[in-house]
């Protein structure tokens, strides 16, 4: 009995640790944090991403690395609304992509809260009690043409701000 209640304990500890690692936000960088901190990180101001709201301001890591859950991407873009880190647009390319991007999604978040496919688009969300993410994934007819997709991550409490 005790030592069943001992390995409990070191899972316990081990998953707490991980998901000190993996903070309600991307990487590093909680929600919420201030762009004004950002300044000395090598960030640099880009194009809003299409479809976001016209006071989002984007900006990308000049020296970041392209690559989440074995995928390398062709983007990372971090949102701010009024100044604060609101969302992470993660653009990627291929089928095979696809499925590490929605695994990682499922390991981070557990099973999906919804998910749809219409007209060779393909939508799933998920949530957590700080973080909303949603994949969106074009497929294409022919196979001459780019399967892309997007890893939408927000917070979820300055969408309830905002709304």
């Amino acid at each position: 009995m005790g030592k069943i209640f001992i390995v409990i304990i070191i899972i316990l500890a081990t998953a707490g640790a991980a998901a000190a690692k993996d903070p309600d936000g991307f990487r590093d960088l909680a929600w919420g944090t201030g762009l004004a901190k950002l300044a000395e990180q090598g960030f640099e101001k880009v194009p809003v991403p299409k479809g976001a709201l016209s006071p989002v301001v984007s900006y990308r890591r000049k020296n970041d690395t392209l690559t989440l859950a074995g995928v390398t991407c062709d983007s990372i873009t971090y949102n701010f609304l009024g100044g604060r880190l609101y969302s992470v647009t993660i653009d990627f390319s291929g089928s095979s992509n696809l499925k590490l991007i929605k695994d990682y999604c499922m390991k981070r978040f557990g099973g999906s809260s919804g998910s749809m496919v219409k007209d060779m688009e393909y939508f799933v969300s998920f949530e957590s009690p700080a973080t909303g993410a949603l994949i969106y994934y074009q497929f294409a007819k022919h196979s001459f043409f780019v399967r892309y997709g997007r890893l939408f991550l927000f917070s979820r409490k300055l969408d309830r701000e905002l709304q």
